[in-house]
């Protein structure tokens, strides 16, 4: 059941939320004023029973109500209003606006919790979407917490025992095994529901006569569902979400803090000119990044309370202001209002770029879109870890890959350097490698950045090894403070030396 909450005393209404969410099938939304709450109705947001404040600024909660009852699409909306005193006026209100309870403050949970689930008992259960071939994987997959290869997994095995089970109940039919061909169509419905297949269960449904002919509708709509499960696979191939986030025969090595380089950051894209859609979704997906496009703000708003989501990207150009309808909603639901949004523009449209920056927009991103520059907005924004990508494993030896000439990239590996180093020898690496042949010039920032490297593996004890270009060797000769390191010449060259007992790998203190 969904339940919009709406007050405008932010402590009341976290502790609303909060004894309301303890009860694990009840989503809440909440807003922190009468308007807002409008503008997300209207905008469509989906809810099953509405709890107002009666006191709020700008609109009363009681207000709201005669709003809403004024509106064909809420005119039985169950409500309920929270507020200190119920004067005989507010009663006569809202028994002509068909209020269904009031909660008096200060509310005690328990009491809270009866009070809404006596009127949850009142609200019809809702209809299996009866058109829905099946449910968006990202939901499916979120709800049963797994992987995208189990949940193909899990789904071929499903499409698999729906055409068996219309097999066996076809022969318990022809053989007159009327009972048991009913037991065998029960069952198929049930699971249906796990992967949202709410067509195959109502073609189910609607089987009164159960015949041989009656099988023919169960037959077409399963050769439906099997032609969107391949449209699904596809997709999810295409994305390249079949590959484990950690595996096991990977040469990369996620270590250090904050979001792996490797994690599937999940972006939420609102926009609706394909075009545009196909290239963000193509340049995103590149870094592994799992990209959900939607064409509009309804569609994102319900999409974005239910699932989680680390970034929304949507086009300031939508029809009747979408954009700023959708980034109002964000802001003031709970579940959203720390996601980063970003919004699309073209160049020239300045005033639009100036009301979305006020609004509450993340940053701008404008048409033609420079996808390196958006790929590091993004990288920024959720503050994605990308020195991983410097890090490798090879047998037991643990690889430091020191970037030549790039003062950022030296120091974003100097400050996750530490954890890096501890996580790797924690993880069972035993010997660890610099790999500096990329230097081909001194720089006092990544020799330091060597010498820290050097000390931070003295310090665990662990064994090691220096390779270096040429420029390297002849620097570390050259300057007194480098001139006790070894520096090897190759990878191999370095491997060996662990093995050579008159020659230790690790390397003198500087």
């Amino acid at each position: 059941m969904n339940i919009l909450t709406v007050d405008d005393d932010a402590v009341i209404r976290a502790t609303l939320c909060e004894i309301l969410r303890r009860e694990r099938s009840w989503n809440v939304v909440d807003a922190d004023n009468g308007e807002v709450a409008w503008q997300m109705l209207e905008n469509g947001l989906d809810v099953d029973m509405c709890i107002f404040d009666n006191v709020m600024p700008e609109l009363m909660g009681i207000d709201l109500v005669k709003r809403m009852r004024e509106d064909s699409r809420f005119q039985s909306m169950p409500i309920i209003l929270v507020t200190m005193n119920r004067d005989r006026e507010l009663v006569m209100d809202a028994v002509k606006c068909n209020v269904r309870d009031f909660i008096l403050k200060p509310f005690k949970a328990s009491r809270l919790v009866e009070q809404v689930r006596a009127v949850a008992d009142t609200i019809p259960k809702k209809q299996l979407v009866a058109t829905e071939v099946l449910t968006d994987p990202e939901i499916v997959i979120s709800r049963l917490e797994i992987d995208y290869p189990r949940y193909l997994k899990i789904l071929d095995l499903f499409l698999t025992d729906l055409g068996k089970g219309i097999i066996d109940t076809r022969n318990l039919l022809t053989d007159g095994d009327i009972l048991p061909a009913l037991s065998r169509l029960d069952a198929m419905k049930g699971s249906c529901l796990t992967f949202g297949a709410y067509k195959f269960r109502n073609t189910v449904e609607k089987i009164n006569d159960v015949s041989l002919n009656s099988l023919t509708p169960l037959e077409t709509a399963l050769e439906e569902l099997r032609e969107v499960y391949h449209e699904i696979k596809s997709d999810i191939e295409n994305q390249g979400l079949t590959t484990d986030v950690q595996d096991s025969d990977s040469s990369s090595v996620p270590l250090g803090e904050g979001v792996k380089s490797n994690a599937r950051a999940k972006v939420l894209l609102i926009e609706d000119k394909p075009i545009i859609v196909r290239q963000i979704k193509e340049n995103l997906i590149s870094n592994s990044w799992i990209v959900k496009d939607l064409q509009s703000p309804k569609e994102a708003m319900e999409y974005a309370v239910q699932n989680k989501t680390d970034l929304i990207v949507v086009s300031l150009s939508l029809q009747d202001n979408g954009a700023f309808s959708l980034i109002r909603f964000l802001r003031s639901n709970a579940r959203t209002r720390g996601v980063p949004v970003f919004g699309l523009s073209i160049k020239t449209a300045v005033e639009e770029q100036r009301k979305a920056q006020e609004s509450g927009f993340n940053a701008i991103v404008t048409k033609p879109i420079d996808f390196a520059e958006l790929k590091n907005n993004v990288t920024r924004t959720l503050q994605i870890d990308t020195t991983s990508r410097f890090y490798n494993r090879d047998g037991e030896f643990f690889i430091i890959n020191v970037p030549g000439s790039d003062l950022k990239r030296i120091n974003e590996l100097s400050k996750k350097l530490p954890s890096a180093l501890a996580e790797a020898v924690e993880s069972g690496y035993g010997k660890v490698l610099i790999d500096a042949q990329q230097i081909i010039g001194f720089d006092m920032d990544t020799f330091e950045f060597l010498g820290e490297a050097i000390e931070a593996c003295n310090n665990l004890a662990v064994p090691h090894a220096l390779v270096g270009s040429e420029q390297v060797s002849h620097s570390c000769k050259e300057f007194e403070d480098y001139q006790s390191w070894v520096v090897y010449e190759s990878l191999e060259q370095a491997k060996m030396s662990f093995a050579d007992a008159n020659q230790p790998a690790v390397i003198s203190q500087i």
